[in-house]
């Protein structure tokens, strides 16, 4: 079986801390978070300022864009100027331009329509990206959207042999899978050893338990609670929550296969990452990227 592991003191990369255990990030954090709600409930929308940008290797300009809640979301809304690209977006790109499996060549992106997508395409090798088009199509089927012929794939039944690529990155995606263990258990079965998975979802590390919002049964949806929507690429109208994952999510995470899992804080005003600045604490999520290595 995998663990979490703890990368040692003075291995923390560029604005991201790499966590080793569900005590050390809840320590953590709660020495954070008395600094991090005065700055982030004094951080206006539209005032620039300037921070380094890891996908453009240099320090620009950072903006806020305006809110579309009742608070700003800093975790997807501090932009860089230059690229466009969040916080989210950066620490993730951060986190695979520093890992060896991101250059080998054999890379699933579970995005095909984005500019994301087209970032990464340009700056890594053999980038396979997909999209989950429509449950009428078969994983690894070709589907058409927006004019242009895009791979269909279900994270939960991926249409990759056992051990066959070098790494794979889903963005706040995992919380919309039904099942979301047997996502990972997917993402587990087709990398090769040595190969890593990066990820974001959406981490509710106040909370000490994972809540079930929707779940698939006998073929039918039951919602446990008010159904939530995030915003959806493919569709205006927004795609399901089925879950958000709470404390206990590091130990299932680990519980996966033998890999080595490490969750990355990123929380930097140098690099404009931030929580997602949820006024209740219970609710905030921290910007988290998470890093699997299986192991050989």
């Amino acid at each position: 079986m995998g663990g979490w592991k703890s990368r040692g003191k003075g291995q923390d990369e560029m604005g991201i801390q790499w966590i080793g255990s569900k005590a050390e990030f809840r320590r953590i954090t709660n020495n954070l978070i008395p600094v991090v709600e005065p700055l982030e409930a004094n951080l206006k929308a539209d005032t620039p300022f300037r921070g380094f940008c890891s996908i453009c290797n240099s320090w620009e300009p950072f903006t806020i864009s305006p809110a579309t809640t009742d608070w700003i979301n800093l975790r997807n809304r501090v932009q860089c100027n230059r690229c466009g690209f969040s916080g989210r977006h950066r620490a993730s790109y951060q986190a695979m331009a520093a890992s060896p499996a991101w250059q080998m060549g054999a890379t699933l992106v579970m995005e095909a329509v984005t500019n994301y997508y087209d970032l990464l395409s340009s700056r890594f090798p053999g980038i396979i990206g997909t999209e989950y088009l429509s449950a009428d199509l078969s994983p690894g089927q070709m589907g058409e959207f927006g004019g242009q012929m895009i791979r269909h794939e279900d994270m939960m039944n991926l249409s990759f042999d056992t051990g066959t690529l070098d790494a794979i990155y889903h963005g706040d995606v995992l919380e919309h899978i039904p099942d979301m263990v047997k996502g990972l258990q997917e993402c587990y079965r087709v990398l090769k050893p040595g190969g890593e998975l990066i990820f974001t979802v959406p981490f509710y590390s106040e909370r000490e338990s994972t809540l079930i919002r929707a779940e698939i049964i006998d073929g039918k949806r039951i919602d446990r609670h008010p159904p939530a929507y995030h915003g959806n690429p493919l569709s205006n109208e927004g795609v399901l929550v089925f879950s958000e994952p709470g404390l206990d999510f590091l130990d299932l995470l680990s519980s996966v296969g033998n890999w080595s899992a490490y969750a990355g804080l990123a929380h930097s005003v140098l690099h404009g990452y931030f929580s997602d600045n949820h006024p209740r604490r219970i609710s905030r999520c921290f910007n988290v990227v998470f890093r699997c290595h299986k192991n050989v």
